[in-house]
């Protein structure tokens, strides 16, 4: 069967002169290579077509429209190709030993942003730059990355973390029973979560606050405290009810320093004589 209807003759076949008179079309490149071919079989024609398309269809292919298998995508959202793009970054691994950053090894320079998970396992330990101040995570210790405005903050899950800031509304480490930050200038001190219920605020060096929805108070220098709330009642049981943005009022007590406080006052001793000579600083 010919699909092409009746072949061109050569002008080997035509008479003298008459390819000048000839007043049929001149063949199409599909049919130039149907004739080059010897006329070959409809399969092999009908592959040549579809080769032709194909690459006629690679040709007209956007720039960019191929999938570059280095961009696979984050959990979150977006591509770890593009997350410099995509977002801002909030700070810069400048330690990590046993630690996890986003189901990965942490590593020395590794760029962080908002929403990154943070994990210690037994033995680790996790330090970040952010902005001009630090977080510091201690073994077996998980937490969140999170940006609140142009706050950034560490959402604390378990374990102990520290923070460093340059002062108050630079950097905030927000916990089950408040969000804490420095008071009234630079401070460096550490929350340890012990139960659902209790966590234990230390200030190594300046003033710190705890504010538990306006319920604030304040950490001075040197002191550590154990921080819980106030036993439920049947009154505060009222005043809930009839107001729900109320809640039971945080109740601290004095304690002494701990194992981890005083290890805590040691790392904040370490982080002041080496985080000037990290490079960047």
């Amino acid at each position: 069967m010919n699909l092409l209807g009746p072949p061109f003759r050569s002008r080997a076949q035509l008479p003298f002169g008459a390819y000048l008179t000839d007043s049929r079309p001149l063949p199409s490149a599909f049919e130039l290579t149907y004739l080059n071919n010897g006329g070959g079989s409809v399969r092999t024609f009908a592959k040549q077509i579809l080769v032709s398309i194909l690459l006629a269809s690679f040709i007209d292919l956007p720039a960019g429209a191929v999938t570059n298998p280095g961009s696979a995508s984050k959990p979150g959202g977006g591509s770890a190709a593009s997350a410099s793009t995509d977002s801002k970054p909030v700070g810069l691994v400048i330690q990590a030993q046993s630690a996890i950053l986003d189901n990965s090894e942490a590593a020395i320079g590794t760029t962080i942003y908002a929403g990154d998970e943070l994990e210690t396992q037994a033995g680790g330990i996790l330090r970040l730059r952010v902005g001009s101040g630090q977080f510091y995570m201690l073994a077996s210790s998980a937490a969140t990355l999170v940006q609140t405005g142009r706050v950034p903050q560490v959402h604390l899950l378990r374990g102990t973390v520290g923070i460093s800031a340059p002062g108050p509304n630079q950097l905030e480490l927000d916990t089950p029973l408040g969000v804490v930050r420095a008071n009234d200038g630079p401070a460096y001190g550490q929350v340890r979560i012990v139960s659902p219920d209790e966590i234990v605020v230390s200030s190594f060096h300046g003033s710190l606050t705890i504010d538990y929805d306006g319920d604030v108070h304040s950490i001075e220098a040197g002191k550590s405290y154990a921080v819980t709330l106030e036993p439920e009642t049947q009154d505060n049981k009222v005043v809930a009810y009839k107001d729900r943005r109320k809640r039971r009022r945080l109740v601290l007590a004095l304690i002494f320093l701990g194992g981890e406080t005083i290890a805590g006052i040691i790392l904040w001793q370490n982080l002041t004589e080496s985080c000037s000579n990290f490079p960047g600083h």
